[in-house]
């Protein structure tokens, strides 16, 4: 979701070639090597222009600028993709509907550099983020007083909490959350996006790019023919060792194990024992359609295989129709009549899961069982910008945390501002006016999941002075309210590495930024008479690593704007 600023990044084709290789169909791709990506070299003529051997020069000079000479890279792509169809990395073909029909997720060829104490930093914030969530969830009136500037203007957050006030607090929560970071400045040091809390995607297949990474450090740095190229590529990334089983040697130093495909369903099976009844099943609500499906399918089949816990994919609409709820038990029953332990969502985080009534009803029966949720409502409301950029405010954080843990979380946050006339103060108002002079420095975010969502460039600017034509508060006119709905955020600025990009088949290089997610799994249940809950899971629960060309905005996999990637830590 953020990028340098377009001052600061190379004019490059890569991005118009990324963009045609996900969309257009795979006839539409001339036969031979990276056709759209690098035009073949000018054919040698008696008598060239000056031109004519500039040209050459010039793709001579952009060649040494690869991360790998393109005929490795494109024998090493094949390979790749090889691997991910046959190890379940694929995705359901996004031109297709038909649910049988796959295609390889699109990933990065080789992992991307990433500081090893900044790794381990994030590692460490994950549980701490756990906590937050849901303290801030169980806080009511705070909760309730930060979400009310937006809900005049925006429908969605205010449905959901009109929902959330008419059901019952929930005394068991099951979370699975994700904190998405950027490096950021001259010491690198990672700073926060956003935190997920609902529908965090990606987590298992996550899993399946760490080994596919292994795989081609170890079985191609075994190959004398390619040694040297990934070895070259390895050094221009800053990765060099001397070991004789070189593959080996950097994958066991700097490629750290991804534990998702295990932490993920063991908090599910947590929340499933915690429920109490072992014929239970695990209800994941799911979007009609779905393209992500082997991601969840992952999950579901090591929740079977390792823990015994069945599985139904069940959508709102369904629920709707068909879901019922024991009047003394609160039980949950679904249309064949078994009963739900834990509710599991992959969708119901955007307005477009709720095309009618019946999704919305589906969701308050949802919350008014007894059923475990991942997440309840109040977990999936702290989710949102607004809380974020509230939780960054002097005293907030510290509201809710040790003075040690806020402090080691407020160093993660970026610069958030309200776009509210009613709560901005001298800081927000000088960065509006900073912003309408300097788009490229920030983004401004609604209270979304999903990505596609955000403001950035000339459209932030437009929409600042549409809103803000005057400058400064004392220009405001009674009643102005602003733009409540938004966040106006500091835009991270990473530096870039190059890299290799792998969508439908085909790859490309160039300069690129990646974005850092940190799952983190957590149960907490409120026992009857306890004046603290009983923590049964606060855990790190693996990573996830989007890697896209510098240039394009937004950040999601599943929206096509990246590719999946994984750190190489040093």
């Amino acid at each position: 979701e953020h990028r340098r600023s377009p001052a600061m990044r190379p004019r490059t084709s890569a991005l118009l070639c990324l963009v045609l290789l996900v969309l257009l169909p795979a006839a539409a791709f001339p036969t031979g090597r990276h056709s759209l990506c690098r035009p073949p070299l000018q054919q040698a003529v008696s008598g060239r222009s000056m031109a004519a051997i500039a040209a050459t020069s010039n793709e001579a000079e952009a060649t040494k600028s690869l991360l790998i000479d393109p005929v490795v890279e494109e024998e090493l792509a094949t390979e790749a993709v090889s691997w991910a169809s046959m190890n379940g990395l694929q995705m359901v073909h996004p031109h297709h509907d038909e649910a049988a029909t796959f295609i390889h997720a699109p990933f990065s060829l080789l992992p991307n550099v990433y500081p090893r104490q900044e790794f381990e930093r994030a590692k460490r914030l994950s549980p701490l983020y756990n906590l937050l969530v849901d303290r801030v969830a169980c806080d009511s009136e705070w909760l309730d007083r930060t979400l009310a500037p937006v809900l005049e203007d925006d429908p969605f957050t205010a449905r959901l909490v009109e929902l959330w006030k008419s059901t019952p607090h929930q005394t068991r929560r099951l979370g699975i959350h994700r904190s998405d970071y950027m490096l950021h400045g001259p010491l690198s040091r990672f700073l926060q996006i956003e935190l997920n809390t609902i529908a965090s995607s990606f987590g298992c297949i996550s899993s399946r790019v760490a080994d596919l990474h292994n795989h081609m450090l170890t079985r191609y740095g075994a190959t004398p023919a390619l040694l040297p190229h990934l070895q070259e590529a390895l050094r221009r990334l800053s990765v060099t060792t001397d070991a004789e089983n070189w593959g080996e040697a950097v994958a066991a130093l700097h490629l750290p194990e991804n534990p998702t495909l295990e932490a993920l369903p063991k908090a599910l099976a947590a929340a499933h024992a915690e429920y109490g009844k072992d014929d239970a099943v695990v209800a994941f609500v799911v979007q009609p359609g779905e393209k992500n499906v082997v991601d969840q399918r992952f999950l579901e089949g090591e929740l079977w295989r390792k823990h015994g816990v069945r599985v139904r994919r069940v959508s709102l609409a369904q629920i709707e129709a068909s879901a019922k709820i024991d009047a003394s038990s609160g039980a949950l029953a679904l249309e064949s009549g078994e009963e739900v332990s834990v509710v599991y969502f992959r969708a119901g985080y955007t307005p477009d899961d709720y095309p009618s009534d019946k999704e919305w009803e589906g969701r308050r029966r949802l919350e008014l069982s007894s059923a475990i949720k991942c997440p309840c409502l109040a977990y999936h409301l702290a989710g949102t910008k607004k809380v974020q950029q509230q939780l960054a405010q002097p005293g907030e954080v510290e509201r809710f945390l040790t003075a040690d843990e806020a402090s080691a979380v407020r160093e993660s946050f970026a610069a958030l501002h309200p776009m509210s006339t009613a709560e901005m103060g001298a800081e927000a108002w000088a960065a509006l006016e900073d912003a309408k002079e300097h788009p490229e420095r920030f983004v401004l975010k609604p209270q979304r999941e999903g990505g596609g969502n955000n403001f950035y460039g000339d459209a932030l600017r437009d929409k600042l002075i549409e809103a803000f034509p005057a400058a400064g508060e004392a220009n405001v006119t009674a009643g102005h309210k602003g733009l409540p709905e938004l966040i106006l955020m500091q835009r991270i600025m990473p530096d870039l590495q190059p890299a290799v990009l792998v969508v439908r088949g085909k790859s490309t290089q160039g300069q690129t930024l990646s974005e850092f997610g940190v799952f983190g799994t957590f149960l907490a249940v409120e026992d009857e008479g306890a004046s603290e809950p009983r923590i049964e899971v606060n855990e790190y629960g693996g990573h996830i690593l989007r890697t896209k060309l510098d240039g394009v905005d937004e950040g999601g996999v599943a929206t096509g704007y990246a590719v999946l990637s994984s750190p190489m830590v040093v």
